[in-house]
């Protein structure tokens, strides 16, 4: 769904569900918020289809989505204008296990990082920004993320979600952050774009098939049950 939210710092205390309107149901969940970007290809699409993956996860629940931002791009070579968003999920997966979900998802939607140019165009860059309270810095991961303070088209959107959510190194609010952002590439709202519902093979990579008889036996038996959602967080 999309929408905006209320304080960042709102809900349960610990660096928790910060989502106001979302109870947790386990203790040890957190909210995350990853910033989308694209500039090759069906943007929209690419964007929609992260959405749907996140949502249809099992592991993580989709709580809000920004809108989508059309930003000039950063570097010097010469590419498309990226299109930049932010998304929230309330998520039971650790830092790095949600920072490995985001990287095989851009697998799937066609990024390879390998072989791309540094600064270069890409069809699907998906950063992981806050993860609850965590301060996190080795090779492999930095939360929150090193330079999210320095770029504009990361701290729009991020706002329009959450303006009072505090970073938990510099000790101000994305709101604050925003009016002080020395960054002069621009950024242009351009719609808001809600979460496509979950259903079988909605994301690349997934096999169109129906629920195995195993997965039907747990949910019981009869027409009722074989409509009933199958992967948790997709009803």
């Amino acid at each position: 769904m999309s929408g905006t939210t209320g304080s960042g710092q709102g809900g349960r205390r610990g660096g928790g569900c910060l989502m106001r309107g979302w109870r947790c149901r386990d203790a040890g969940a957190r909210t995350a918020w990853v910033a989308f970007g694209a500039n090759l290809g069906n943007t929209r699409q690419a964007w929609e289809r992260v959405l749907r993956a996140v949502s249809c996860s099992g592991s993580s629940r989709l709580i809000a989505a920004s809108a989508l931002y059309r930003t000039e791009p950063l570097g010097p070579i010469a590419q498309p204008w990226f299109t930049n968003a932010v998304f929230a999920v309330i998520t039971r997966l650790e830092p790095l296990a949600l920072f490995r979900f985001l990287r095989r998802l851009e697998w799937r939607l066609g990024r390879r990082r390998g072989w791309e140019r540094p600064w270069g165009p890409r069809r699907v860059d998906l950063d992981l920004l806050f993860h609850g309270r965590r301060i996190i810095a080795n090779p492999r991961l930095s939360l929150p993320h090193p330079r999210l303070h320095e770029r504009r088209f990361v701290l729009r959107p991020l706002a329009d979600l959450a303006p009072d959510l505090q970073h938990p190194i510099l000790c101000e609010t994305v709101d604050r952050l925003l009016k002080k952002v020395n960054d002069p590439l621009r950024v242009e709202r351009l719609s808001r774009v809600a979460p496509t519902p979950c259903r079988w093979g909605a994301v690349t990579g997934m096999a169109r098939r129906p629920p195995t008889d195993a997965v039907r036996r747990r949910l019981g038996s009869g027409k009722t049950a074989r409509r009933r959602p199958v992967r948790r967080g997709c009803g």
